[in-house]
């Protein structure tokens, strides 16, 4: 189980707990570390009520927006996924146009059905 399952399972019960508890509840791991996992679930696991106050938060979904390469999903586990939304630009001059602007042109994004 990752930290910030671990850092979930600690506390969902609670209403509240602090950093200092979770640093207590964790003492093998950097508080900078116990630290981090809960800044980078805020809104997903966890809430900020207070300074260095902190809940969980009662969801059975989550959303993660990853920007980058849609080929390589190396950093997500395998079957935890659900649902994937992406748009991607299309080879299509006329909608990669709008007002003064005019979006870049990649070749990297010219995928064919066997890409699929």
């Amino acid at each position: 189980m990752i930290l910030s399952e671990k850092l979930f399972s600690c506390f969902k019960d609670k209403v509240s707990f602090t950093l200092n508890e979770a640093y207590r509840e964790h003492i093998d791991k950097p508080h900078e570390t116990v630290r981090a996992r809960i800044y980078d679930n805020l809104n997903v696991k966890f809430e900020r009520i207070a300074k260095g106050v902190y809940k969980t938060i009662d969801a059975d979904e989550a959303c993660v927006i990853i920007e980058g390469d849609g080929r390589d999903l190396s950093m997500i586990r395998d079957e935890s996924i659900d649902c994937i939304l992406t748009d991607h630009p299309w080879l299509d001059l006329k909608s990669n146009r709008g007002g003064t602007r005019k979006f870049a042109q990649y070749d990297c994004f010219k995928y064919t059905q066997k890409r699929f």
